[in-house]
């Protein structure tokens, strides 16, 4: 969440998300050597809520936030950038305020079967690939947020690495290569595909800008900072 060509001899945290687990890592310079080091590392997990599979997002956040405050003891020289990788599929619907509606679909929950069959009965599996390049899985972005009821289509909504980086102060955003995995976007120009969205029925404002990699989003927030 800063500019990582700017780091000088500060450390860096890389925050890797997994399915079944989420590591935090620092990137310190000792003695002008690189020297990473795996700080946290707690287990996740989808857990059922009524008949879905979902993510408890304040749960990961919490061990996010464990091993960002770890980092920092570990860091006297300070820390110049944080960064999120993880799944890009899955999503956080937010409410007018910012705050999530819920805690987010995971991806093998079986809701995208039936919207997938709704998708292709609008625009065929042979235009989606062509116009983003992407593999037709029933887990994608796409399908998920058909899947979603009318009346949260107008929710804004943004992919799980870029929601933690919000939550610590960033601006929602959508990582191009995060992005790639949505099924929504154009191979072509690089930029959410607008046929698509309006075909199925998609709110094209509800989607974040999409940004390049490494790009700044803002400095860190609240008593963490």
């Amino acid at each position: 969440m800063s500019n990582v060509a700017e780091t000088g001899n500060r450390s860096v945290v890389a925050i890797d998300l997994g399915a079944e687990s989420c590591r935090v890592s620092l990137l310190r310079w000792i003695d002008g050597q690189p020297q990473l080091r795996l700080v946290h590392r707690f287990a996740n997990a989808p857990a059922r809520e009524g008949k879905h599979l979902c993510w408890n997002i304040d749960r990961i956040y919490e061990g996010v936030i464990e091993g960002l405050r770890t980092c920092a003891q570990l860091a006297p020289e300070g820390i110049a950038a944080i960064g999120v990788d993880g799944w890009a599929v899955d999503y956080v619907r937010l409410g007018p305020h910012g705050n999530p509606v819920g805690n987010p679909f995971c991806y093998r929950d079986e809701r995208t079967v039936e919207a997938q069959k709704q998708v292709h009965a609008r625009i065929s599996p042979a235009r989606l690939y062509q116009l983003t390049g992407v593999q037709i899985l029933a887990l994608n972005t796409l399908y998920q947020l058909c899947a979603d009821g009318d009346s949260d289509q107008g929710l804004a909504w943004i992919n799980l690495p870029e929601f933690l980086m919000y939550r610590l102060g960033g601006r929602r955003i959508s990582e191009y290569t995060n992005a790639t995995h949505t099924q929504l976007l154009s191979v072509q120009d690089q930029a959410w595909c607008p046929e698509i969205f309006e075909v199925v029925g998609l709110n094209l404002s509800a989607a974040p800008p999409v940004v390049r990699p490494g790009t700044d989003i803002g400095p860190l927030q609240a008593s963490l900072a």
